[in-house]
């Protein structure tokens, strides 16, 4: 069994306009990433371990990291894991018109 590792960050300073509380949105959509993850990996989940990452780092803008997948020296996987994960910016338009997140606006 490989432990996948998925590790991400989430600038609350690049959210944009129309939240009420860019932090509070920042770990809600960190949470909801991390949640759309394991769901996009559910079937390598029943072979393998994941852990998913995501530093929410407030009152900051800029450049966040790339997304990075280890799965040590399997690199097919790391691949794969790669080809399965939602995007955040796909992630994120998701986020956005979701009833849950509808809270956070202003």
């Amino acid at each position: 069994m490989t432990t996948i590792y998925i590790t991400a960050q989430v600038f609350d300073g690049n959210l944009g306009e129309g939240w009420r509380d860019d932090a509070e949105t920042a770990h809600a959509f960190a949470d909801y990433l991390a949640e759309r993850w394991e769901a996009d990996l559910a079937e390598l989940a029943e072979t393998h371990k994941i852990e998913i990452d995501i530093e929410v780092c407030e009152r900051t803008s800029g450049a966040a990291s790339d997304v990075r997948v280890d799965c040590g020296e399997d690199w097919e996987l790391s691949g794969e894991v790669e080809e399965l994960l939602t995007t955040r910016d796909e992630a994120f338009g998701v986020f956005c018109n979701a009833d849950e997140s509808q809270y956070l606006a202003a």
